[in-house]
């Protein structure tokens, strides 16, 4: 239960408590929001509260000129205070600030106040004390799944609109929605290795380029000369005789 809540709860009403003890007294009151939270019971009467409270469960913090306590905090006016010699004690609400106190509080009849549970303004006093339940800070706990009795099937049919290229989907039925996340799959699938097979082909491309094939023409190879043969004996010196008229 919100502190507004408990407020719209217990406004109003008269002896609220968690003891036949308290019921109707300031501490009555407070002890009730301090089960409301999950904090442990302190005992004692108002002016008690802070020396009484569990180290473990609440942090207490004397009154300051720049101390602004937190909603769902516990004040406490030391013993004298109002003409009480036990004290007073209240919750602080929203809206409290450095000049003035926003409380809901029970059995305060300054201000004309009856004993009711009452939202009232309190004035800061410099001995007064600030007891905070450690409760309070715990993280909220996570929302509970609400149970739909709707049932999906693949004829259900939901409102796609525009996607961020501006075509426009429309209403598309789940199977059609299923059947085209399955073909972008498998579109992006093939652009993948169409990637990796350009990227083989760039590595190939620069292989060649850092080392060119020998495109110079080459001479064919010479064939073997046979030998020229020797002339017979006798026939050199026949030649030279003939052409010297011998």
């Amino acid at each position: 239960m919100s502190i507004d809540d408990f407020i719209n709860t217990y406004n109003g009403q008269t002896n609220v408590g968690d003891t036949p003890g308290n019921n109707g007294q300031c501490v009555g009151l407070v002890e009730k929001w301090l089960d409301t939270i999950g904090a442990p019971h302190i005992w004692g009467n108002a002016c008690d509260l802070p020396k009484n409270a569990d180290p473990s469960a609440y942090v207490v913090t004397a009154n300051s000129a720049t101390y602004i306590p937190a909603v769902g905090d516990i004040g406490c006016f030391p013993a004298g205070w109002g003409g009480s010699s036990v004290g007073h004690t209240f919750i602080v609400c929203h809206g409290t600030d450095q000049n003035y106190l926003h409380v809901f509080e029970q059995n305060d009849h300054l201000g004309g106040g009856t004993g009711n549970c009452r939202l009232w303004t309190l004035p800061y006093d410099p001995n007064m004390v600030f007891v905070h339940p450690k409760v309070l800070d715990a993280p909220a706990p996570p929302p509970q799944p609400v149970e739909s009795s709707f049932t999906w099937t693949d004829q259900t049919s939901v409102p796609v609109g525009v996607d961020s290229h501006g075509y426009t989907w429309g209403n598309l039925e789940l199977q059609a929605v299923r059947s085209t996340l399955g073909d972008q799959r498998t579109t992006i699938a093939r652009m993948q290795q169409d990637v990796i097979d350009s990227g083989a082909t760039i590595a190939q491309l620069k292989r060649q380029i850092a080392n060119p094939p020998d495109t110079s023409p080459s001479s064919p190879p010479l064939e073997p000369q046979s030998p020229i043969p020797a002339p017979p004996p006798g026939l050199v010196q026949q030649l030279i005789n003939w052409l010297t008229g011998r």
